[in-house]
């Protein structure tokens, strides 16, 4: 099963700060910038994660995702609760994990 999410960016901003508050306040409607698509496949009992890339960190900068992760969930009732929590719809595009033979 393939489907995707809007997820929010990470925050890197002081906790207390008038921008960490705007942050987390912010919706897909008023600040779409702060948002990202992630493509998740359910293989089984496992679930698969892709994110765009991203730069996280303020000193030390670096860049997660732009590669399949494997999520790490007890069954495949949380898999589906998971996938339910965080509004993912299903959808249909190319591409998922690879596995080795």
């Amino acid at each position: 099963m393939k489907c995707t999410a809007i997820l929010k960016k990470y925050n890197n901003f002081m906790h207390g700060s008038p921008q960490h508050a705007a942050h987390e306040s912010a919706t897909y409607q008023s600040n779409p910038e702060l948002f990202y698509q992630a493509q998740f496949v359910v293989v089984g009992e496992t679930l698969w994660k892709k994110t765009p890339k991203l730069t996280t960190g303020v000193i030390n900068q670096r860049t997660i995702g732009g590669k399949w992760e494997l999520c790490k969930l007890a069954s495949a009732d949380a898999v589906d609760s998971y996938l339910d929590r965080i509004g993912a719809v299903a959808s249909d595009f190319r591409g998922g994990p690879r596995f080795a033979k």
